[in-house]
């Protein structure tokens, strides 16, 4: 009996689609998780600087903060860089709002920076814990 080519053609762009369209996830990392939970604190420490006239220590807390997305991204796997990279966007548009007004956020606008924040944070430490190897 006399095997169809189309299954071993089916096969092979499967493995090659599977090899060139996925990265391979890591296992869990408490580096990656404590990297997290820092930046968290941060970005939101700076959405409550923003809504004050504190331009100095705004400042100072936006170079902390890029430096820990800098050393977060660079020690992920790919699927890790790119949340911490997603991350980092939500965090350099609140940056470029706050530019932008040239004056502290309104306590509304606070507010919503903040919750969405912690809405973005809460599905990226989901995310990490769903991985494998956490203990």
């Amino acid at each position: 009996m006399r095997v169809p080519r189309l299954i071993p053609l089916f096969i092979i762009a499967a493995a090659l689609c599977t090899l060139s369209a996925c990265s391979w996830v890591g296992r869990y990392s408490d580096t990656a998780y404590q990297q997290l939970l820092t930046l968290k604190q941060l970005h939101l420490q700076f959405i409550a600087t923003a809504a004050t006239e504190d331009d100095q220590q705004l400042n100072k807390e936006d170079e902390q903060i890029r430096q820990q997305f800098t050393q977060a991204i660079a020690q992920g796997d790919a699927l890790r860089q790119e949340n911490f990279r997603i991350l980092e966007g939500n965090y350099l548009r609140v940056y470029a709002h706050r530019q932008m007004l040239g004056a502290p956020f309104t306590p509304a606008e606070a507010q919503y920076l903040t919750r969405q924040t912690i809405y973005l944070y809460q599905q990226a430490i989901a995310g990490e814990c769903q991985r494998t190897g956490r203990e």
